[in-house]
């Protein structure tokens, strides 16, 4: 991960995860959105070891509410990159 931006309104930091890397276990604490920059399978396992899956495509970005806690991990065979822009409280 490398921080890009990291003001009073916005943080945007880019992920790369090669196969088989993870994000390591996180709290979102902040609403967020999410751009892919590449295409990709992802599975998500949440605070209640329960996995679920999603698959990234390139430039469909989507939105999440804070709150939610999990790892994902990257299952495909290619390295995936995307955006996360933390949305701050003003």
């Amino acid at each position: 991960m490398s921080e890009e931006i990291n003001n009073n309104i916005v943080k945007v930091s880019k992920f790369t995860l090669k196969p088989k890397g993870s994000t390591g276990f996180h709290l979102h604490a902040l609403d967020y959105v999410i751009i892919p920059i590449t295409d990709g399978n992802l599975k998500l396992i949440d605070k209640k070891n329960q996995e679920s899956f999603t698959t990234l495509k390139a430039g469909s970005p989507y939105f999440r509410k804070k709150g939610i806690e999990h790892n994902v991990i990257n299952i495909g065979n290619k390295t995936i990159t995307f955006i996360e822009v933390e949305i701050k409280d003003n």
